[in-house]
């Protein structure tokens, strides 16, 4: 759980793991529960994705750590204020097309061909998701 620290014009969520501490800024108007929800949403997008801190550290080596977390922030920071959840992180950034009710066929020739990339090496999954009312 999140620890908030208050310092002259910033307040602070700071949540530790490992031997890492980790830490979210905001201004001292923004509620304490907010900062210390939004650290954990942020936090948990990171691991779901990462792993942890220590796998990235052993993954890209000590000398390029720092720069690597840089990076990753700089993704994720944007990709929580957006998304709600990491669900929706996940399906809100894959294209998708509205079809009318008379339209079946084209969603039956894009399953004939989502099966047959997936036969291809390189490609992981594929879905193809219908939303009936």
């Amino acid at each position: 759980m999140p620890t908030v620290v208050k310092l002259s014009g910033h307040n602070f969520a700071l949540l530790q793991h490992e031997e890492f501490i980790v830490g979210l800024a905001g201004s001292p108007d923004i509620p304490d529960n907010f900062l210390i929800g939004h650290m954990q949403f942020v936090w948990s997008t990171f691991t779901l994705y990462q792993g942890s801190l220590g796998a990235i550290k052993e993954r890209v080596g000590e000398e390029k750590f720092v720069k690597e977390l840089n990076r990753i922030w700089d993704m994720y920071l944007p990709l929580c204020q957006i998304h709600s959840d990491p669900l929706s992180q996940a399906f809100k950034v894959l294209p998708y097309v509205q079809l009318h009710k008379s339209q079946g066929s084209l969603y039956l020739h894009a399953s004939h061909i989502l099966q047959r990339t997936l036969r291809y090496k390189g490609v992981v999954a594929g879905a193809l998701f219908s939303w009936k009312k």
